[in-house]
């Protein structure tokens, strides 16, 4: 059966397996949907296309991406293998091919045709400081190369996007500070509505010289077919939904803010980059894809973490089982099948080493369900000892410190390792009950 390479054609296979939730009834982009889909995560954690949207008559599709499940769907391999299939096609990109043309120049917006207002952009907390495309992907072109990434931008107003761009850890902040330096700006695109495949490119943590399009093309098995922007210089994936076309101005700063982040709180009022729109092409009839911050969509995206710890542990020689963030980007436990008393603290110790993301450690043993983290909670409350299984180590100078609340609290800072497995010689004594299944 076809795994799906286009974005529509995806979104059919999830309906055809049951995976799409299909909403009828008008929603309002402001906190409605947010809460639906926040309910739909709780709950059955599928897609959930809202076909009728207050205002507008673009229709909006999230959650496309809710779990291990269907990242193994999207790449066409078995759940228990993505971490090592995602290891081996990481290290084959395909490089993209320019293509004549391609579905998202079907309606081509120039100049003042080019209204932010069209688009039904979510408003997703309480808190929040207005609408935010939280699913676009932001491409720019460095020295020929394509990089992509995921940065929330707010909507100020018809022409104009607010996004904030950390000159010393995102790629497109450390780029844009260089040509600032020079008075320039930088071309880019906004791209909303993609594969899974441009979705977890644009998510992983790969370096600023690497192609992120072509490493989408490596997680498809085929080149990524793309297009040049009719304003900018980029090239953008040719199946993309819609395209927001503009430049990112050199030396102007506005308040961005509140938003209701990744890791569940607000991040308050900061000084933003402007993003300056001076096209909008999309399909015909396109759909619009949002992610809640924070929620199950968000953390599959992390895959590519779990990909790079699980790289890690297994450079030692430890027969490692799976890898899953837990809650949390800052949290992954790491399921082994244990061989010493030693494997757990190296376990840890090679996952603190392996991302620098990684705040808080758990290793169990193979009998624990890591997806389910009631399972990963009882393994802690009953194989944790305390006096023995808890490490603390170093952490000092990471990316994770400018979005973690408890950085600004301590002087120390550290890390978590809760060893949660049987001793060896113990194992009789922790042998799971089961229910007796009918034969």
């Amino acid at each position: 059966m076809s795994h799906g390479n286009e974005f529509r054609e995806f979104i059919d296979i999830l309906d055809g397996r049951g995976e799409l939730v299909r909403i009828e009834k008008s929603v309002n982009p402001r906190f409605e949907v947010a809460q639906k889909i926040f309910e739909c995560q709780r709950s059955i954690n599928k897609a959930i296309l809202f076909e009728k949207v207050e205002g507008y008559d673009i229709p909006i599709i999230s959650n496309i991406l809710p779990s291990r499940r269907i990242i193994s769907l999207a790449l066409g391999v078995p759940e228990d293998a993505v971490l090592d299939e995602w290891a081996q096609r990481e290290a084959h990109s395909q490089k993209k091919t320019e293509a004549s043309g391609g579905a998202c120049k079907e309606e081509v917006l120039l100049a003042d045709e080019a209204d932010l207002h069209r688009l039904p952009i979510v408003t997703h907390y309480e808190r929040d400081g207005g609408p935010y495309v939280t699913g676009g992907i932001l491409i720019f072109r460095k020295n020929g190369v394509e990089n992509a990434s995921y940065n929330r931008m707010q909507l100020a107003d018809r022409k104009k996007l607010r996004l904030r761009l950390d000159p010393g850890l995102s790629h497109a902040g450390i780029f844009h500070s260089e040509r600032e330096k020079s008075g320039k700006g930088l071309d880019a695109a906004v791209c909303i509505g993609n594969h899974p495949h441009i979705m977890l490119a644009a998510a992983a943590k790969i370096p600023i010289d690497c192609d992120e399009l072509d490493f989408a093309g490596g997680l498809r098995g085929e080149s990524l077919e793309v297009v040049r922007c009719e304003t900018v210089d980029v090239d953008i994936p040719a199946d993309t939904e819609i395209v927001i076309e503009g430049k990112i101005l050199p030396s102007v700063r506005e308040k961005e803010g509140p938003f209701g982040d990744f890791l569940g709180y607000y991040e308050y009022t900061e000084k933003a980059h402007i993003f300056e729109v001076t096209a909008i092409t999309s399909r015909k009839s396109p759909i619009y894809q949002t992610i809640l911050a924070g929620g199950a969509e968000e953390l599959s995206l992390y895959v590519s973490i779990e990909a790079e710890v699980y790289k890690s542990i297994k450079k030692c020689g430890l027969s490692v089982k799976d890898v899953r963030v837990n809650s949390s980007p800052c949290h992954y436990v790491v399921a082994i099948y244990k061989q010493s008393e030693d494997d757990p603290r190296i376990a840890i110790s090679e996952a603190f080493r392996g991302h620098p993301w990684v705040k808080v450690c758990t290793v169990v043993d193979q009998d624990v369900d890591i997806s389910n983290s009631e399972d990963v909670m009882w393994a802690i409350s009953t194989r944790l000892d305390p006096r023995h299984g808890i490490f603390i180590g170093d952490r000092e100078h990471e990316p994770v410190e400018r979005f973690d609340p408890t950085q600004g609290m301590l002087v120390e800072k550290g890390k978590l390792g809760l060893d949660a497995t049987v001793k060896l010689t113990e194992k009789d004594k922790f042998l799971r009950t089961e229910v007796k299944r009918k034969t």
